[in-house]
C-alpha cells in the first residue's frame, strides 16, 4: 500500500468516477485502476461496487475511507515538516549560554528567534563555560555562547563568531558613587561599600580586582546575585550593559562614568562542536 494507491482511491471517492480521477490526477485510466485493484488486494476486497457510470463504494470501501484519509493528511503533514527541517523552519534546536548571556545579550536574539521560527522547538541549557563545552562535545547542545578565553586551546571546537559585551559600572541612587562626575576603576572597587567581585574573562579582570585584599578567583558572584544586591542598595559591580538596560533606563540603577577606562567589554563566543567530533546519534 503506497500513497498514490490511497490518493487514486480518494479522488474516485470525491470525483465520482474513474474517467474524472484519472483527469484530475493527471493519469490514465488505465493507472488509476492498477491503483485501486493492488490497493484491493491489500485490503483483501472490492472498494467499489462494479457497474454503472458513478463510483460506489461498497461496505468495505466505507469503512476504508475515513482511515485512507486519515493517512493521506498524516504523509502530507509529515512531507511538509521534512521540507521545513530541510529549510530550518522546524525542527529543534538546543543552545548551551552562560546564565548571564541568556539574561542579557540573549534575550532579544531568543525573542526575535521565536517570533520568525515558531514551529521549531527552542530549548536553552544554562551553565558555567566549561560545562557548556563539555555538554558541547558530549553533543547534547548543539551550539555554545559562552566567554571567549576558554575557547583558546580547545580542540575539536569551531568558533563560529566572536562578540563584545559592554560593560558597565552600577550602584543604586542615593550611593556615594553617585556624588562624583565620574569615577575611576579604583574608586568602584575601594568604595563600592562592598564592591562585588566576578570573573569576565577578559584583560580587565585585573583592573577591576586592584586594590582588593585577595584574588578574584577567592570572591565572584553570580550575576544575577548581584544584580539583585546592586538593586537591594548593597554595593557595587561591574554588569553587562544588556542585563541593566532597563534597570538603567528606569532609574533603579545609576550607571556610573568611568574617567581612566576605554569602552570596557567582555567577549564572547558562539561556538559549536566541529562536525567530525559530534556523537553520531543523539
Amino acid at each position: 500500500m503506497d500513497r498514490n494507491q490511497l490518493l487514486a482511491f480518494e479522488r474516485i471517492v470525491r470525483e465520482g468516477g474513474v474517467n474524472r480521477a484519472a483527469r484530475a490526477l493527471g493519469v490514465s485510466q488505465a493507472t488509476i485502476s492498477g491503483r485501486i485493484g493492488a490497493l484491493e488486494a491489500t485490503i483483501g476486497g472490492a472498494l467499489f461496487a462494479r457497474g454503472g457510470h458513478r463510483a460506489i463504494l461498497t461496505a468495505q470501501g466505507d469503512a476504508f475511507l475515513p482511515y485512507a484519509r486519515r493517512a493521506l493528511m498524516i504523509l502530507d503533514e509529515g512531507i511538509e515538516a521534512a521540507r521545513q527541517a530541510h529549510s530550518g523552519g522546524r525542527g529543534s534546536v538546543t543552545v548551551g549560554a552562560v546564565e548571564s548571556i541568556v539574561d542579557g545579550f540573549l534575550l532579544p536574539a531568543i525573542a526575535r528567534f521565536r517570533r520568525d521560527h515558531p514551529a521549531v522547538a527552542l530549548s536553552i541549557r544554562t551553565g558555567h563555560t566549561p560545562q557548556i563545552i563539555q555538554e558541547l562535545l558530549d553533543g547534547i547542545v548543539r551550539l555554545g555562547l559562552v566567554t571567549w578565553q576558554y575557547t583558546a586551546g580547545t580542540r575539536d571546537l569551531e568558533v563560529l563568531a566572536r562578540f563584545h559585551e559592554p560593560l558597565v559600572a552600577v550602584v543604586a541612587p542615593g550611593h556615594p558613587l553617585t556624588a562624583h562626575t565620574s569615577v575611576s576603576f579604583e574608586q568602584v572597587v575601594a568604595e563600592g561599600a562592598p564592591y562585588h567581585e566576578t570573573v569576565w574573562g577578559t584583560a580587565e579582570d585585573a583592573r577591576l580586582v586592584r586594590g582588593t585584599e585577595r584574588g578574584w578567583r577567592e570572591r565572584e558572584f553570580p550575576h544575577g546575585l548581584m544584580q539583585r544586591l546592586i538593586l537591594g542598595g548593597v554595593g557595587a559591580g561591574f554588569l553587562p550593559a544588556p542585563l541593566v538596560r532597563e534597570d538603567v533606563a528606569s532609574g533603579r540603577l545609576i550607571a556610573l562614568p568611568l574617567r581612566d577606562a576605554a569602552r570596557l567589554t567582555r567577549d564572547l563566543a558562539l561556538v559549536r562542536a566541529e562536525a567530525g567530533r559530534l556523537p553520531s546519534q543523539r
